[in-house]
């Protein structure tokens, strides 16, 4: 009648009441509704069916009977899963893990995150990471690669500069159980130092179809803890320095007018200093040397481009 039963929580029941034509005798009648799972994992429930027949004053029972469930069919990779309110809680593995490329102010910075599942998560999931707060990265989109390759809608996701959020949206095939996952994106790191690497979490979310969606627990990933670029634990997610020079001393050759003078200058660098990087010595005034390419010997050797 009206398209509606009655459900009681306690006992898991739902009393349906037949309504006008009846139920003719070997007449399948197939029905679904929507209830949202329990909080926790537990084993299959066995469903049973009864009824009562209305003939007059006296109804005539219908025995209780067993409804078969399939236990060995296969759904969101849980075997067995059809089976009914046999429940699993999808969980990321507690070693999943986070680090960076760069641990210096305003530069770029790839953020390098490692995900495990122990459930399948599947196509249309979220995922997301939050907590990379430190950055001059605006709110939009990023540039996602993954190992496997292609496993995010697009190979792109949302970022939120606030929260240092990222969201993530599984693509078709979804997140295999035990697979080791590796995603990186690139941000630029704030302008200012950031002595400590910043909690990262990780979670995710189901969509069922329904109204309800399954959760997966925030896990707090697992950050680096190695030396980066010379500095102490600069694997660690947004943990930043200024780079800086210490103990820099110059001396010359010869205090004599228009003689030649070797300008000697010792620098030493707080971080490593990359390939490609430049270091300008300025306030030498006083020389006759015009414009132009001087030819520079170092120790150790070699250190700058084309000895110049």
């Amino acid at each position: 009648t009206s398209n509606e039963g009655t459900w009681a929580e306690s006992t898991g029941t739902l009393t349906l009441t037949v309504d006008t034509g009846g139920l003719s005798a070997g007449t399948t009648c197939t029905v679904s509704f929507e209830v949202q799972n329990g909080g926790s994992e537990q084993n299959a429930v066995v469903g049973v069916v009864s009824g009562t027949i209305e003939v007059g004053g006296f109804d005539s029972p219908i025995s209780d009977h067993n409804l078969e469930a399939d236990t060995t069919a296969v759904l969101y990779g849980v075997t067995g899963g059809e089976s009914p309110l046999k429940l699993v809680e999808v969980a990321f593995d507690v070693a999943s893990s986070i680090g960076q490329s760069v641990p210096l102010v305003s530069a770029s910075n790839t953020i390098t995150v490692t995900i495990t599942v122990d459930h399948l998560l599947p196509s249309g999931s979220t995922v997301e990471i939050t907590g990379l707060t430190g950055t001059q990265t605006v709110d939009g989109t990023l540039t996602v690669t993954s190992s496997p390759a292609d496993v995010f809608t697009s190979n792109e996701g949302t970022w939120a500069e606030s929260t240092g959020t990222l969201t993530l949206t599984v693509a078709s095939g979804g997140l295999i159980a035990s697979q080791g996952y590796v995603l990186s994106f690139e941000v630029q790191n704030r302008d200012a130092e950031q002595l400590t690497a910043t909690t990262v979490s990780v979670s995710g979310d189901i969509p069922s179809g329904g109204d309800h969606d399954s959760l997966v627990e925030s896990l707090t990933l697992v950050a680096a803890t190695g030396d980066l670029m010379g500095v102490t634990g600069g694997a660690g997610p947004l943990l930043l320095v200024a780079g800086e020079f210490q103990d820099g001393g110059v001396g010359q050759s010869s205090p004599l007018v228009s003689s030649s003078n070797t300008i000697t200058v010792s620098i030493t660098g707080s971080v490593d200093i990359a390939a490609g990087s430049t270091i300008t010595i300025t306030g030498l005034t006083g020389t006759q040397t015009g414009d132009g390419t001087l030819t520079v010997t170092s120790v150790p050797a070699d250190v700058f481009t084309s000895n110049e």
